[in-house]
């Protein structure tokens, strides 16, 4: 609230909302019955090698594109993942990451979208401005950074259907919508030819030890969990 009263234009809204919420024009009518769905896809953490990416670049590049024409909007100076850049269901690839809040928002209005996903709106103050507008009748977050968003422009939070999802209601204002997997297609790594990567020689490792590995970027440990890799190590003589 204090954001939109020092600048009131986040809250914009596309021309063609309000068409599709009034839905008899002869616009609104065209626009219903395009035979695939429009939908954009928001994100700062597209790259190739970005953990977002590496989660969701999967299956938006596998939409079927007789049902989906998606528009990708990058927010990030990398280029977007191979998978996306290779999907035939990405019409557009918006290379935003120089473009203003209200740049976006007049490209994604000129779009006419369906449906907007921001695959991690609060991890990044552009993201998380964009979202601030009305750019398409419905509008999603996902739990790419799963924090409510607090902004009544968003409509629906796409998680999973596990047990410690269960109070997820009590903190996000929009409609959550449960997948029954964790709605990822994650690419299936290049694993090195036997014989030709490193061995465990090389870190100093034996042979018959048990290697436990925690494969996290080092900022994201906090210090409590120190304590659960001091008893896995204890209670592993071989560890």
């Amino acid at each position: 609230a204090m954001v939109l009263r020092v600048f009131p234009w986040l809250a914009f809204e596309a021309p063609h909302v309000a068409v599709m919420r009034e839905g008899t024009s002869a616009h609104a009518l065209e626009l219903a019955a395009r035979p695939k769905t429009h939908v954009a896809f928001v994100s700062s953490r597209l790259g190739h090698y970005m953990p977002v990416a590496k989660s969701f670049a999967g299956i938006i590049a596998r939409l079927d594109p007789a049902r989906f024409e998606v528009t990708i909007v990058n927010m990030d100076d990398a280029d977007v993942s191979a998978a996306l850049q290779a999907s035939p269901s990405v019409e557009t690839i918006f290379n935003a990451h120089a473009a203003t809040p209200r740049q976006v928002a007049d490209a994604l209005a000129g779009l006419e979208l369906d449906v907007v996903v921001f695959l991690e709106h609060t991890m990044v103050q552009s993201v998380h401005f964009i979202a601030m507008g009305r750019h398409a009748p419905v509008q999603a977050v996902t739990w790419g950074h799963p924090t409510t968003s607090g902004l009544d422009t968003i409509d629906d939070f796409v998680g999973q259907d596990v047990e410690n999802l269960a109070a997820d209601a009590r903190y996000t204002e929009a409609n959550l919508i449960r997948f029954e997997t964790a709605g990822i297609y994650f690419e299936r790594p290049e694993l090195p030819v036997p014989g030709t990567g490193p061995t465990r020689h090389d870190f100093g490792i034996a042979e018959t030890a048990n290697v436990y590995l925690c494969p996290q970027t080092l900022f994201k440990i906090h210090p409590m969990m120190d304590p659960l890799f001091r008893d896995i190590l204890r209670g592993d003589p071989d560890g």
